[in-house]
């Protein structure tokens, strides 16, 4: 290889390196609930007669507002993730009608107790996801359900048409649909196991 041909290999390179810093500099893209929800079959329980409340979601974090990294920058924030919550449980068909206004029979909780984001590859990130969801009966505001759910997602960035921190929102968004798969699943069971 001669040194010109070396150094146009280098140059190519360089240019790809100053787009990526630029694009992390400028952009920390936000989870979308539209790509939160998971594509799940319905759980084969029978309707709850009762209807769901969100109610709130914390524990959240704004994206772009951390130090560090392009992999810290993307997080998930309550409102969407609230947002995601409310179309999952939606699509699930559990109960009756899931809202978000307060004239629901049961309210679901959620604290997002920890999220984070790992660099695995060159653009590729393992997002992990741990979410404290409690059910209360708001007739007697009596807790009937608890739990926390942990859940993780690898996903890998496209090479000059994302930046890290699109790799790491992806990460980010599978890991909340995995959660949100996990919760579907075992609110499925809790309501099976109740039934009047």
């Amino acid at each position: 290889m001669t040194c010109a041909k070396a150094c146009r290999g280098m140059v190519r390179v360089l240019r790809f390196a100053a787009v990526a810093a630029l694009t992390t500099a400028c952009v920390a893209p936000v989870v979308r609930p539209e790509n939160m929800v998971p594509s799940i079959a319905r759980p084969n329980v029978p309707v709850s007669a009762r209807t769901l409340e969100i109610a709130r979601v914390t524990g959240g974090e704004k994206s772009g507002v951390t130090g560090g990294g392009p992999h810290e920058w993307v997080r998930i924030d309550d409102d969407n993730f609230r947002e995601a919550v409310l179309r999952s449980l939606q699509q699930a068909g559990l109960f009756k009608d899931v809202m978000k206004d307060e004239a629901g029979d049961y309210a679901l909780t959620a604290e997002i107790t920890s999220q984070g984001t790992n660099r695995v590859g060159f653009i590729t990130y393992t997002a992990q996801l741990l979410v404290m969801y409690a059910l209360v009966d708001k007739k007697d505001n009596k807790e009937l359900w608890r739990e926390h759910i942990f859940s993780q997602h690898t996903a890998d960035g496209q090479y000059f048409s994302e930046s890290f921190e699109g790799a790491s929102r992806k990460a980010n968004e599978g890991a909340v649909r995995e959660n949100l798969s996990q919760l579907i699943g075992r609110l499925a069971s809790f309501l099976e196991g109740n039934r009047k």
